[in-house]
């Protein structure tokens, strides 16, 4: 055999051998690029769980956050709820619940409105002679007596429903009737000398209840002052004033106030009067 030939003929084993050698080191290169890429894998795996990681726990942070904001607000919205209104609100209700029903008290109050005398009633106790609606309160009285005040001015329980509002049946004032040298009893504020005949009965009786009075000046506080006029003065008929009026009488939202002697009733520059045709 040549020599040629037998050197390769040894030399071809050992070739095959390194050929086998390098594809075994690619595979050995493939298996550690698989083991790198399995780590590169894992390492992905384990950065993609710590990014989930920090996204939930910034979720839930944030919803912590938003829940504890929410808890906050609210908490802040109850307190103002049950704090401002109590101290602003129902104090201020309160203060003007208490200053109207006090203003009230200080300027009087028209009672309920009458509509037959049947809704009246008379208080007649040792402080009080007056004609009130049934459904509403008298006035108190600490006092004990012996004699009323209705009994001491000479007046029965009689009473009647002028214009919405209760009086006591009307007695004769009018000094203009008065012929007998007797001077008027003193009577005390917001009453008036009542007249019997042609003289002065001696007796006193509540402003509301009389029939006429001599002046302006002596009607109760709140009613008309209305001139009664027959060939000159015959005295001031007083009268309650209807809501229907708004405060300004006249003949047209007082219809029948006149007497049926003074039945013309005329209005005037300063309110209105009751004339009498025939005298």
């Amino acid at each position: 055999m040549p020599r040629a030939c037998t050197l390769a003929h040894l030399l071809w084993p050992m070739l095959v051998l390194l050929a086998c050698s390098d594809d075994g080191a690619a595979a050995s290169g493939e298996g550690s690029a698989g083991d790198g890429g399995s780590e590169t894998g894992a390492a992905t795996q384990t950065s993609s769980a710590a990014s989930t990681g920090t996204a939930s726990a910034a979720s839930s942070g944030s919803e912590s956050a938003s829940a504890s904001g929410t808890s906050d607000a609210t908490g802040s919205a109850s307190d103002a709820t049950t704090t401002d209104p109590s101290a602003d609100g129902s104090g201020s209700s309160g203060d003007a619940t208490t200053d109207a029903s006090t203003s009230a008290g200080d300027t009087g109050t028209v009672g309920t409105t009458c509509d037959h005398f049947v809704d009246c009633t008379v208080v007649d106790d040792c402080c009080t002679c007056a004609a009130i609606h049934v459904d509403d309160e008298p006035p108190a009285c600490a006092i004990d007596c012996d004699v009323t005040a209705c009994e001491l001015a000479g007046l029965d329980d009689g009473v009647q429903c002028e214009f919405g509002t209760c009086q006591l049946d009307p007695v004769a004032c009018d000094p203009s009737q008065v012929l007998c040298d007797v001077a008027p009893p003193a009577c005390a504020e917001g009453t008036l000398p009542s007249v019997d005949g042609s003289c002065w009965s001696g007796l006193c009786v509540p402003a509301e209840a009389c029939d006429v009075v001599g002046d302006c000046s002596d009607c109760p506080p709140g009613q008309a002052c209305i001139p009664l006029l027959a060939e000159g003065p015959q005295g001031v008929l007083c009268s309650p004033v209807p809501e229907v009026c708004k405060g300004l009488p006249g003949c047209t939202c007082m219809p029948g106030v006149c007497p049926d002697e003074f039945s013309a009733c005329v209005d005037t520059v300063d309110g209105f009067q009751c004339e009498c045709l025939l005298c």
